[in-house]
C-alpha cells in the first residue's frame, strides 16, 4: 500500500536543499529538477541536491505518468538522493558484501506506468550528476538515460523491479549510456553503490553509439535482491555494441565484480 504522489504540483515530494536551488522550499520532483536546471550552481562546480521528505512510512510512489509529460532532462550537475527520505520511514543504503543479499530500504519509487520516456535523463551540461536510492520502474524507455554526458554516477538503485527487488516492473532498458558519454559509473566498489538492475524488457545496461571509458561494476544484474534468485532482463545483462569503446565490466577486486545471471541473450555482448 504505497503512498501515491503525482508528478504535478503536489507538496512535500522533493526538497531542493543545496547549491543554487530554491532555498529549500518543498516542491514537486518535476519542479525541483526544473529549478536546478534553471539556476546556476553555486559555488560553480557544486551540484544541486534533491532530497525527499514525504510523510508516512512509504514506499512513496511518484506517478510520473500523472502529469502526462516526462521529468525534465538534467542539464546541470545534480544529486538526487532517495536515501534522504526519513519522514516517517527511514530509507537506508545497502551494507552487505557482493556475495550477500542487498539489504537496502528504498522508499522513493518513480513509476512511469508505461510513459514513453526515460525515467531520468542526463544530457550535455548535466555531467557530474549522481542518481542514488531510487526504485525506477515501468518506463517505456530507459530507467536512467545518459546521453552525451560525462562523469555521472548511478548507484544504489533498483531499476526494473518492484521496491522490494523481488519481481519485475520493467523499463525498456535499465541504464542506457549513449553518444559521446565518457567516464560514467554504474554501481561502484562500495556496498552502498550496488544497483539491482533486473526485470527490464531489453538489456540491463546498454552502452552504444560512441560511449567511451565507462564502468559497470559491483551490481546485481538479472538477480533478485536476495542475490540467489534469478529474475533476468529481456536482453543482455550488459550490452556493449561495437561503437562503445574501452568499457570496464567488473574489475580486479571482489568488490568490483558484478553478479550477472539469467538474462535472455546472455550476460554480455
Amino acid at each position: 500500500n504505497a503512498n501515491k504522489e503525482s508528478n504535478g504540483d503536489t507538496p512535500s515530494i522533493a526538497t531542493l536543499t543545496a547549491g543554487g536551488g530554491d532555498g529549500g522550499d518543498r516542491t514537486s520532483l518535476y519542479e525541483a529538477i526544473l529549478a536546478a536546471n534553471n539556476t546556476a550552481n553555486s559555488p560553480a562546480g557544486t551540484p544541486d541536491m534533491i532530497q525527499f521528505a514525504i510523510p508516512g512510512a512509504g514506499p512513496h510512489v511518484i506517478d510520473v505518468s500523472s502529469g502526462a509529460i516526462a521529468l525534465p532532462t538534467i542539464v546541470e550537475p545534480l544529486i538526487i538522493d532517495g536515501y534522504s527520505e526519513n519522514n516517517g520511514g527511514a530509507a537506508s543504503a545497502n551494507t552487505t558484501s557482493i556475495a550477500s543479499a542487498i539489504n537496502a530500504t528504498i522508499l522513493i519509487v518513480l513509476d512511469g506506468n508505461g510513459l514513453a520516456s526515460p525515467g531520468l535523463s542526463i544530457a550535455t551540461g548535466g555531467g557530474g550528476s549522481e542518481i542514488r536510492g531510487l526504485n525506477i520502474q515501468d518506463f517505456d524507455g530507459a530507467g536512467i538515460e545518459i546521453l552525451d554526458s560525462d562523469d555521472n554516477i548511478v548507484a544504489g538503485n533498483f531499476i526494473g523491479t518492484n521496491d522490494a527487488g523481488t519481481a519485475a516492473a520493467a523499463n525498456t532498458f535499465g541504464v542506457s549510456i549513449t553518444g559521446t558519454s565518457t567516464g560514467n559509473t554504474v554501481g561502484g566498489t562500495n556496498a552502498a553503490d550496488r544497483n539491482l538492475i533486473s526485470g527490464n524488457s531489453a538489456s540491463g545496461a546498454f552502452l552504444s553509439n560512441g560511449a567511451t571509458m565507462n564502468t559497470v561494476e559491483g551490481n546485481f544484474i538479472g538477480m533478485q535482491a536476495d542475490g540467489t534468485t534469478t529474475l533476468g532482463n529481456g536482453g543482455s545483462g550488459v550490452f556493449v555494441n561495437d561503437t562503445a569503446n574501452a568499457t570496464t565490466i567488473g574489475g580486479t577486486t571482489t568488490a568490483s565484480r558484478n553478479v550477472i545471471s539469467s538474462n535472455n541473450t546472455g550476460g554480455r555482448l
